[in-house]
């Protein structure tokens, strides 16, 4: 066990010169804080139940329920724009829709520091018609607005450390060899069979998305090429990779769920300990949730906050293409 020294003043002579050869103090041993557990996420999501979050008009609401091909009722709506949508959410009296947000007061979010909770309003109306009519169910929040926040809310108090983290690159463009993502979609391009001709007469495009955790970071590549094959008929190719990088550079290749460069690309993390926990994708139609276990993303939760028919809905993904001849 480690010994405390406390040194008296020294006199003089031949104390003087004893004191003067008295050891140092020993440094007292410091403990430096264990790194938090990894977060359950299967577990975070029944005791805080995530919720996808959406802006209409200026607010910020928790979605309770999207009702497609279902109109607003009741008094209140003032048409505007060219679709004659209401613009003000109408009061809704009718029964609340099953869920934890049924009866919960409160949802806490996720910034980049600590997380803050936001009352939850009376359940109404929004119109969130586009090609259809659409009726959004849903419960505005009162504080904890702004920007940097994450696009979903927990019912219930997120685990501990957590904050948020967006994703940070350019969008998808035509490849330039001189980008790291440009270089990576030619060495792709090499190990196609698809012949340079061909490829040629393609549209491409690629993007590189990246995250910086604190002590790792994430970085993401996607391309697509389409190439019209007339009639109406394209051939198209759609190329992934993944990589963390630790803090000492070391690099390591990752498998991660197709859907979050696809239809729904990711859009941060929540980051603890300086490492990420969850990545967050959010497309068209859905909030996902994917928790971490070791180098495996997993889907941990999903929530719709949007709704409309497959037509209006094509080509959603980052580096997809519609169809020749689409509506």
């Amino acid at each position: 066990m480690p010994v405390s020294v406390r040194r008296l003043p020294c006199a003089a002579g031949l104390l003087a010169l004893a004191c003067s050869s008295a050891p140092a103090p020993m440094p007292q041993p410091t403990t430096a804080p264990a790194p938090a557990a990894p977060v359950d996420w299967a577990e975070v999501v029944k005791a805080a139940p995530p919720v996808p979050l959406i802006t209409w008009h200026g607010g910020t609401y928790a979605v309770a329920e999207v009702r497609f091909l279902q109109s607003v009722e009741g008094e209140g709506c003032e048409p505007a724009g060219p679709q004659k949508a209401c613009t003000q959410p109408v009061a809704y009296a009718g029964p609340a829709p099953e869920g934890p947000l049924a009866g919960a007061t409160t949802v806490h979010r996720v910034g980049a520091d600590a997380p803050c909770a936001a009352k939850l309003g009376p359940l109404v109306q929004l119109d969130t018609r586009s090609c259809e009519v659409t009726v959004t169910l849903a419960r505005a929040l009162e504080g904890c607005d702004g920007e940097g926040l994450a696009p979903l809310g927990f019912l219930g108090q997120p685990p501990s450390g957590l904050r948020w983290v967006p994703r940070a690159g350019q969008p998808p463009a035509a490849p330039d060899p001189a980008t790291p993502q440009g270089a990576w979609y030619l060495q792709k391009l090499e190990g196609d069979p698809l012949t340079p001709e061909a490829a040629a007469k393609g549209t491409p495009k690629a993007l590189r998305w990246t995250l910086d955790a604190g002590a790792e970071r994430l970085v993401s590549h996607a391309a697509g090429l389409q190439i019209d094959l007339g009639e109406c008929n394209a051939d198209r190719r759609t190329w992934m990779d993944w990589w963390l990088i630790d803090a000492d550079g070391q690099e390591r290749s990752l498998t991660l769920p197709e859907t979050l460069l696809d239809w729904t690309p990711w859009q941060g993390a929540l980051v603890r300990d300086g490492r990420v926990s969850a990545l967050v994708g959010r497309g068209p139609t859905d909030t996902v949730l994917f928790g971490r276990a070791g180098d495996t993303f997993a889907e941990a939760w999903r929530g719709q906050h949007f709704r409309d028919n497959e037509e209006c809905l094509q080509a959603s993904g980052p580096v997809d293409f519609e169809l020749p001849c689409a509506p």
